[in-house]
């Protein structure tokens, strides 16, 4: 049998099984729904699949990589793959392989090495199996499958009141500026003696982690990392701390929440500020 009819057949399982699973279950809603939403998610479909289909014969890597995923989908293990990169900050990586067990594809992680080979190309499984599902299923099926994932994640992240990082936030926080133009980020204290590093001329600085609560307050306010640049400034490292805590709640006790497809969340942010002395 030809790898072609073995992709049709195995999706053909795969919808009578998902089929079946609607029916004999009401209360949980399998289906993808189309999504036109711009929302940013980590993988487009989009890409030229053209080299996968004919890559270079010096190209070992991508040709191993390209025998293996077929190899899977002979034996019945079609996958949505992603790469390490894509799953370092996915905040939906949960629901996603969860959706990939009910929907009877395996979630996979392609791992990309940071050394590169000369004219070797890595991540050519992810690429195939993108392909596949893409000519089989149509464009929009993995970026539906990503939104609903997203969904998900929103809707748990609210009912659980948790605050995400304001890095994985689609609109960052931002602080709401009383007669300041913006964030500032860098203090002048001419009564410490803090010194400069004169190693790319750095001073000591310090991190403020705060949560901003949906009403744009800021609870929580601690300093999580002090970067003294030299030896000399570690002793001031308490005193660098107050000041920064007591900063940012006298100036900046307000901000506007980050945004997670369109809706407010509570927001774990994290600002340095950096002490110079003239």
């Amino acid at each position: 049998m030809k790898l072609t009819q073995y992709i049709f057949l195995f999706l053909s399982i795969i919808i009578l099984s998902c089929n079946n699973s609607r029916n004999n279950d009401n209360t949980h809603e399998q289906t993808i729904e189309d999504n036109t939403s711009d929302l940013p998610i980590e993988n487009n479909l989009t890409e030229d699949f053209t080299y996968i289909k004919n890559p270079n014969s010096s190209d070992k890597t991508c040709i191993s990589d390209i025998e293996k995923a077929k190899t899977d989908i002979q034996n019945g293990k079609l996958s949505i793959v992603y790469t390490n990169y894509e799953v370092a900050n996915m905040r939906y990586e949960h629901f996603i392989e969860k959706l990939c067990n009910e929907y009877g594809f395996s979630f996979k992680i392609d791992f990309i090495d940071d050394i590169l080979e000369e004219n070797q190309t890595q991540g050519c499984y992810k690429s195939y199996m993108d392909m596949v599902i893409t000519d089989s299923l149509g464009l929009n099926f993995k970026n539906n499958l990503e939104n609903k994932a997203d969904s998900l994640y929103l809707s748990a992240l609210l009912a659980e009141n948790h605050a995400e990082w304001y890095f994985r936030c689609d609109t960052k926080p931002k602080p709401i500026l009383n007669k300041r133009k913006y964030l500032e980020t860098t203090l002048t204290l001419n009564d410490l003696d803090i010194k400069q590093n004169p190693k790319g001329n750095v001073w000591p600085s310090v991190d403020i982690e705060f949560i901003i609560e949906l009403d744009g307050e800021i609870t929580n306010i601690k300093s999580s990392n002090f970067i003294p640049k030299l030896s000399h400034n570690k002793k001031f490292k308490e005193t660098l701390y107050k000041i920064g805590v007591n900063y940012i709640k006298e100036n900046y006790p307000k901000w506007e929440p980050g945004k997670i497809r369109e809706t407010n969340v509570r927001t774990r942010n994290n600002v340095r500020l950096t002490f110079v002395k003239e």
